[in-house]
């Protein structure tokens, strides 16, 4: 499914007991002018200079991973077996929980890890992710694996800008290119695609102004056939799909501040797709 930014949610004024705020919602310009005053009780403004509690977690691959960013550490935990996160996600959120003394309702946020990924993880990360914020009342961040996946590598090069490459089904790739950013960490420049190589839409002017690309994702095992179309030179790749849950945390953190966060009723799987043919 293509993710379109419908609106961000802007803090205007706490009410009684600081507890419940109102907040303007910007609507995309693509998708009109509209705004308008809605009251959330369960959301809080983030402020600058507190240490935010977050809970990560990722079921989009083989192994489910959860991971809390508190006091500014990241607490990691992940099953010893695969495809057991129908079973074992909420046990280990419940016990990481309670070992960090950090109660749910007292969580800033909870992340998902939207997918691409396999489709029964993601609907079993994302239903638990509802149920939890729903209960809590704790707002949920979606984060896109490959946004994940290109945060995390031109972190760890000089490189400003990322293609993250997976394949997919049916001879198509999933396709994401991302920016460097400070205040996000990432931002998608043009829209994820699912789509054969010769199919895929890049703006080829637009890639000329980064000093440099990296690419991160398993189809890279094409990379001449993706650079030809791409028209650009990766100065590196790795073929490497999983994400860094820790990347996840610090990226979600990054979009708490910025009010980038959702009502658990509209988190969806990111499929990119529209409609599945497989």
């Amino acid at each position: 499914m293509k993710r379109v930014a419908l609106a961000r949610l802007v803090p205007l004024v706490p009410l009684s007991g600081g507890a419940c705020h109102l907040y303007s919602i910007k609507m995309n310009p693509r998708l009109g002018n509209q705004t308008g005053i809605f009251y959330f009780p369960s959301l809080r403004i983030p402020s600058m200079t507190e240490s935010s509690k977050i809970l990560a977690i990722d079921t989009s691959s083989t192994l489910c991973s959860i991971a809390l960013l508190f006091k500014g550490r990241v607490l990691i935990r992940q099953t010893q077996a695969a495809k057991q996160a129908a079973l074992s996600l909420l046990p280990m959120v419940e016990q990481l929980l309670n070992e960090s003394a950090v109660p749910l309702r007292e969580l800033d946020a909870i992340a998902i890890a939207s997918g691409p990924g396999s489709f029964t993880g993601l609907r079993i990360g994302i239903g638990a992710v509802q149920g939890l914020s729903m209960s809590a009342q704790v707002p949920v961040i979606s984060v896109s694996n490959l946004a994940v996946a290109c945060y995390s590598a031109t972190k760890r090069s000089t490189c400003d800008a990322a293609i993250g490459c997976f394949h997919a089904r049916e001879q198509e790739v999933y396709f994401g290119a991302y920016a460097a950013n400070t205040d996000l960490g990432v931002v998608l420049i043009g829209a994820e695609q699912v789509a054969s190589i010769a199919e895929l839409d890049f703006d080829r002017k637009a890639a000329a102004t980064f000093k440099g690309w990296v690419g991160v994702g398993d189809a890279w095992n094409e990379q001449v056939a993706l650079e030809k179309r791409l028209g650009i030179k990766m100065a590196r790749t790795s073929l490497e799909n999983e994400i860094d849950i820790e990347d996840l945390c610090a990226l979600a953190e990054l979009r708490w501040r910025a009010n980038d966060i959702l009502d658990p009723q509209h988190v969806q799987p990111n499929y990119i797709k529209e409609q599945l043919d497989y």
